[in-house]
């Protein structure tokens, strides 16, 4: 069974220059939101406050979500872990948030309902050392990929405009004559 007839000719080089702007354009649009609106660094980059929170019947994230921003918790991310009963709850620092359990009782009495009540299983204080790490071992890993791009092309090209080949083909002279049979 054929999709396409087998003397199919297809020009794909006749959109180039508008593919190429697209390219082009949409680079620039992302360039543009990240000068303008920045990224959105996760908890382990900034630090803040994580809440484990125990329910006694399967919870509702978008009720949870909306009771937190009520409460004055705008950029909560709620999620479950392990069963649909256990929520956590991730908090960016707000100025001069520094007791993790104060915060940990204040969620609770924002998502507290006597249909489902909850336990506050863990409130604690995330520090932003770890995000520090994992930028820096990214730098260093995007580092040893540009490098291994660069020495394989290097490798790979034998001068030659036929396709490349399968194995890099880097060759080291050697003073020692071969010897004959």
């Amino acid at each position: 069974m054929n999709l396409f007839p087998y003397d199919s000719k297809f020009d794909f080089m006749r959109l180039r220059t508008m593919s190429i702007g697209i390219a082009i354009a949409l680079f620039v649009i992302a360039i543009g939101a990240l000068a303008t609106r920045g990224l959105n660094f996760a908890l382990d980059f900034t630090g803040g406050t994580v809440v484990e929170l125990k329910f006694d019947k399967e919870a509702d994230i978008g009720l949870l979500r909306d009771r937190l921003t009520k409460a004055g918790f705008a950029d909560a991310v709620v999620q479950t872990f392990g069963a649909s009963n256990d929520i956590i709850v991730r908090l960016q620092p707000e100025n001069g948030q520094v007791n993790a359990n104060k915060t940990g009782d204040s969620v609770l009495a924002a998502v507290q309902n006597s249909d489902n009540p909850a336990k506050l299983t863990r409130s604690d204080f995330v520090g932003p050392q770890v995000g520090k790490e994992l930028a820096s071992q990214g730098v260093i890993a995007v580092i040893f990929v540009a490098f291994g791009f660069c020495f394989t092309s290097r490798c790979s090209s034998n001068g030659s405009s036929r396709s490349p080949p399968s194995l890099p083909r880097c060759t080291i002279s050697s003073s020692v004559p071969a010897t004959s049979r």
